[in-house]
């Protein structure tokens, strides 16, 4: 068991480590030859702030106990990373592998809606896909309603697997438009329903966990 202290100092390095990601990195940039052009190097600067917003969203934020689908700038153009396609709206939502949750919502009008998760994201030591789910292939009712079910045990109606053993799941949600002006998205909502603790916050080991990942998506 570590002390409060042997935490504490710990948890500094983990900083420390974070920033030279940050650093080295902005170097390495900073050093190409088109950088000595002014705006070139505002340009890069301003990639690695976004990268750093996007560690936050994507490693540091997530609360798997209480998830939600939200969207963000990230993929948009004041981030400008990333692989965004002009037609599509994007949401995230992050869920733990060994909770069991129910998704439900109402479907929109749009052309497609497809659930791909992975079993982390940009800057892990791994990032596997781990499927797509279009939210056709799940049954509603006639008002478009719909209830899904993820968890690693197989459910009876709509079910979404997930891997038992993946703590950070992934799941980004893509819409892809047409009548921007006249067509409606999907409505979608979240709850973990399992019996498991439940918290909102984390000790200084995750959070070091989660910022080392951060550093790396940099």
């Amino acid at each position: 068991m570590s002390t409060p202290e042997q935490e504490a100092a710990a948890t500094e390095e983990a900083w420390r480590e974070y920033h030279a990601y940050i650093e080295t990195t902005r170097s390495k940039l900073l050093a190409r030859p088109e950088m000595q052009h002014p705006r070139m190097r505002a340009m890069a600067n301003y990639a690695i702030a976004s990268l750093q917003a996007g560690g936050f969203q994507f490693y540091v934020a997530p609360r798997q106990d209480c998830p939600v689908f939200y969207r963000d700038a990230v993929w948009s153009p004041i981030f400008a990373w990333g692989g965004p396609a002009s037609d599509m709206v994007y949401q995230w939502c992050f869920l733990d592998g060994r909770r069991k949750y129910r998704i439900w919502g109402r479907r929109g009008t749009v052309r497609f809606t497809d659930f791909h998760l992975f079993d982390s994201y940009w800057g892990a030591e791994s990032m596997r896909n781990l499927g797509n789910h279009d939210l056709s292939s799940f049954k509603a009712d006639a008002d478009g309603r719909f209830e899904i079910i993820a968890s690693a045990e197989p459910q009876p109606g709509n079910w979404m697997p997930l891997p038992a053993e993946v703590r950070n799941i992934a799941i980004q949600l893509r819409e892809t438009w047409w009548d921007w002006a006249n067509e409606r998205g999907t409505e979608l909502h979240n709850e973990r329903i399992d019996d498991g603790p439940s918290t909102m916050l984390f000790d200084e080991a995750e959070f070091r966990r989660r910022l080392h990942l951060a550093g790396r998506l940099v």
